[in-house]
C-alpha cells in the first residue's frame, strides 16, 4: 500500500504490470521509461529469469507532484509471466496500489490470459482485496497483429469488474501512455483517501501537467488530479550518490580526518575501537569481521565477506532449493532492488579495483539486510 512520508513531503504508490509470458509487460514499462526525459526518471532495474524473456522484476521511481503539495513517487513494476514464477508474482504484487492487466490480442493467447487473470484474482485474495477494490486497468496489447480477438470478446472474457480498457501496441507505444494515466488517476483517488491528503486547489488557469507525450514529455494539459499533474524534474537520486551517501553514513563523521568523498578525495577508514555496528546485535560477529578488515585496509576481503554474509541470510528466507532467485529475496526482505545489485557487482569485480567506499558502502547494506532480518515477521 502506499506510503506516506510527511517530512519529505511524500507519497509513494505502487503499479503493477500483470499478466501472461510475452504479453507486452516489458514493453510497455520499456516504453514509457524510453519516452520519459532523462532527468525525469529514475534507474531502471531490470533481473531476466531463466527461461522466461520477461524480466524479473523491474522498477521505475517516477515523482509526480500531488495535490496538497505532496510528490508522489510512482514505482512501476512488472512480473514475471511463466506459471513457475508464482512466489515473484505474488510477492511484486503485494501492496499494489494498482494493477495494470496486460492481455495478449492474439486468439492463440486465449488460454494464458485467462489463466494470468485467475493468477492474479487470487494473488490478490491472498491480500483480501479483489479488482473492485484496487485501481484496475486492462491493455488488449499486440493489436497490430492478425489473427486478433475484438475487443467486445477480450472484454466478455477479462472485463468482468467493467474496468477501464485500452488497445495497445506496446512496441511501439501505442496506448501504452493513456492506460498509465488512466491508471494513475485511480491511484491518485484511492491514496489521497488513505493518506487524507487534501486536493490543491485549481490555479487560475486550471492547467496541469498532464501524464502523456505532451505532458510528462514536455506540454501541458488541461487533465486535472494526479493524472495531471506531473513535475517537470522527475529523478530519484543516482545510484553512485546514494552509495556516497550510504559510506557517510557508516563513518558518521566520527572519523577525524573523512572528507566527503568527492571524486579525488578519500574517507579515513574507521580505526578499530569498542563502538561497532555489530552491538546492535545479538551475534555482531559477521558485522564485526567487516568492519575489521575495513579498518586493516582489507577493502576486498570486506566487501567478498558482506556479499557472502548478504547472500546465506538472503538463502534463509526461502530455503536453498527454491526456484525463486536472490534478487526476489531480496524484495522480499525489504533491501532496495539497486543497492543489492550494485553490492552483487561489486563482489565481482577484481580485487584490486575494488576501494574503501565499496567497502563501506558493504558493510551499510550488510547491516541494513540484519536489521531488516531482525524486524521481519516470523
Amino acid at each position: 500500500m502506499s506510503v506516506l512520508n510527511p517530512l519529505a513531503r511524500e507519497v509513494s504508490a505502487k503499479i503493477v504490470y500483470y499478466g501472461p509470458g510475452l504479453s507486452g509487460k516489458t514493453s510497455s514499462l520499456q516504453f514509457i521509461y524510453g519516452s520519459l526525459k532523462p532527468t525525469h526518471r529514475g534507474e531502471m532495474v531490470s533481473l531476466e529469469t531463466e527461461g522466461d524473456r520477461t524480466l524479473f522484476f523491474d522498477f521505475l521511481p517516477i515523482h509526480v507532484e500531488r495535490p496538497g503539495g505532496f510528490d508522489l513517487r510512482l514505482q512501476l513494476y512488472t512480473v514475471p509471466g511463466q506459471v513457475f514464477y508464482g512466489a515473484t508474482r505474488q510477492l511484486v504484487l503485494a501492496g499494489a496500489d494498482g494493477v495494470i492487466f496486460v492481455a495478449d490480442s492474439q486468439r492463440e493467447a486465449r488460454e494464458r490470459n485467462l489463466e494470468s487473470l485467475v493468477d492474479l484474482k487470487e494473488n490478490l485474495a491472498k491480500e483480501g482485496r479483489d479488482l473492485r477494490s484496487v485501481p484496475f486497468v486492462l491493455q488488449y496489447n499486440k493489436r497490430d497483429l492478425p489473427d486478433v480477438m475484438t475487443v467486445a470478446q477480450l472484454d466478455s472474457e477479462l472485463n468482468d469488474v467493467q474496468a477501464p480498457s485500452f488497445e495497445t501496441n506496446a512496441s511501439a507505444g501505442t496506448g501504452v501512455v493513456e492506460s498509465l494515466k488512466k491508471v494513475v488517476g485511480l491511484v491518485n483517488k484511492s491514496v489521497a483517501g488513505h493518506v487524507g491528503v487534501p486536493k490543491a486547489p485549481r490555479s487560475e488557469t486550471g492547467r496541469r501537467m498532464a501524464i502523456d507525450p505532451e505532458g510528462v514529455w514536455g506540454k501541458e494539459s488541461q487533465d486535472d488530479g494526479m493524472a495531471g499533474q506531473v513535475k517537470s524534474a522527475l529523478s530519484s537520486e543516482p545510484l553512485q550518490a546514494r552509495m556516497q551517501r550510504a559510506t557517510d553514513r557508516v563513518l558518521g563523521g566520527a572519523a577525524s580526518g573523512s572528507t566527503s568523498g568527492r571524486e579525488g578525495q578519500t574517507i579515513v577508514a574507521p580505526a578499530e575501537s569498542p563502538m561497532s555496528f555489530s552491538a546492535l546485535f545479538r551475534d555482531g560477529t559477521q558485522v564485526l569481521e567487516v568492519e575489521r578488515d575495513i579498518a586493516r585496509g582489507n577493502f576486498a576481503e570486506a566487501v567478498h565477506r558482506a556479499a557472502s554474509q548478504v547472500s546465506e541470510l538472503l538463502e534463509g528466507l526461502l530455503g536453498p532449493n527454491d526456484p525463486e532467485g536472490y534478487a526476489t529475496r531480496a524484495l522480499l526482505l525489504g533491501l532496495d532492488g539497486q543497492e543489492y545489485l550494485e553490492l552483487r557487482r561489486l563482489a565481482g569485480r577484481p580485487p584490486s579495483l575494488i576501494t574503501q567506499n565499496d567497502a563501506l558502502f558493504s558493510l551499510y547494506l550488510l547491516v541494513g539486510a540484519r536489521i531488516k532480518q531482525m524486524r521481519a515477521p516470523r
